[in-house]
């Protein structure tokens, strides 16, 4: 994706209350801990496309030093 993407950046500004709501009710990945597991301790991540920062949770949760970065403002 451009890092200007008018399209898909409105898209996510359109369903933010929407997405935020759906995301945040589903469990954390499986695939997540198994990434975790395989990072040295303390380590640090960039979370890009973060939306509502439940992985991002997880991810502080375990520890990691995460950076987060979303480019959607809703």
């Amino acid at each position: 994706m451009p890092a200007h993407d008018p399209p898909t950046l409105s898209f996510y500004r359109d369903e933010a209350a929407a997405y935020g709501t759906r995301a945040d009710s589903l469990a954390v990945p499986k695939h997540l801990a198994m990434f975790v597991a395989e990072l040295p301790k303390f380590a640090t991540v960039l979370d890009l496309g973060c939306g509502t920062g439940r992985d991002t949770r997880a991810l502080i949760d375990a520890g990691l030093t995460v950076t987060a970065v979303e480019g959607s403002a809703e």
